[in-house]
């Protein structure tokens, strides 16, 4: 995922929106890179992809330099386009993955919530569902086969979770998690450096507890309950101080894993 450089448009018209798909199949072809999903937004982006030889590195920078080359051409322009290298998950389960394709495909409901999500145009989900033709660089085969079919996918994508109780399945948890982070520009250093995918977990196990919280607090490597306990308390002061960043991170991990 990237987004524009001061959250900027970098999709100003369907013309650059076409470019910027031509270059991923491009790329595709030239990296033996696997594009299982995408969804393009105003100002951001989203890619599933699957590189078994690796090369992601070298798949994104050509797609984002020769995009980025295109867009100055055009506006006459030599300044940055995105906000800094591309963010990437690594996508560990099939639960992962499938919750991954779901969350792209469901990018563009709050831009247009009236309409369908297969109505969006710049989204790999109405190639899912054949509303449209399938791009010969877009591998839909392994979602829909996880899911029988259109109508399954249809009814994984579109289904109402607003009202669920999130599940104690751990892998769906982290890349909840680390989405609601990317999702607020933290960069990978302040991720490390701060340690805020524990903060955020322990701070979700607060919010939640029960069985969900006691299978997070299970998953963080603490030596010992003493220092689980510690940590629990500093982050418990940190929420009351009323760190919304926080706040915010930890209420969009839970409405993600729903």
């Amino acid at each position: 995922m990237n987004r524009g450089a001061g959250r900027r448009d970098i999709f100003r018209h369907a013309g650059d929106a076409r470019r910027f798909l031509d270059l991923v199949g491009q790329s595709h072809h030239l990296y033996g890179t696997e594009v299982h999903a995408f969804c393009l937004m105003p100002n951001h982006f989203h890619l599933l992809l699957h590189c078994a030889n690796g090369g992601i590195s070298e798949f994104m920078h050509r797609v984002g330099s020769m995009y980025t080359r295109s867009v100055n051409d055009s506006i006459g322009s030599d300044g940055p386009i995105f906000r800094g290298r591309f963010r990437s998950i690594l996508c560990t389960t099939p639960s992962y993955v499938d919750n991954v394709g779901r969350y792209i495909h469901r990018n563009p409901a709050d831009l247009q919530p009236s309409a369908p999500l297969s109505s969006y145009r710049w989204s790999s989900y109405a190639a899912y569902l054949g509303l449209v033709a399938r791009p010969n660089w877009l591998n839909t085969s392994v979602l829909l086969d996880w899911h029988g079919g259109r109508a399954g996918m249809r009814d994984f994508v579109e289904g109402d979770s607003s009202t669920s109780v999130p599940g104690t399945d751990l892998a769906v948890w982290q890349w909840a998690i680390e989405t609601a982070i990317a999702e607020q520009d933290i960069s990978e250093t302040e991720v490390s450096s701060r340690n805020l995918t524990r903060t955020i977990t322990l701070g979700i196990a607060e919010r939640l507890g029960g069985e969900v919280g006691q299978e997070l607090l299970s998953s963080l490597p603490f030596p010992n309950n003493k220092a689980r306990n510690s940590a629990a308390t500093r982050v418990r002061k940190r929420l009351r101080a009323g760190e919304t960043d926080l706040h915010l991170m930890i209420e969009r991990a839970i409405g993600l894993a729903a």
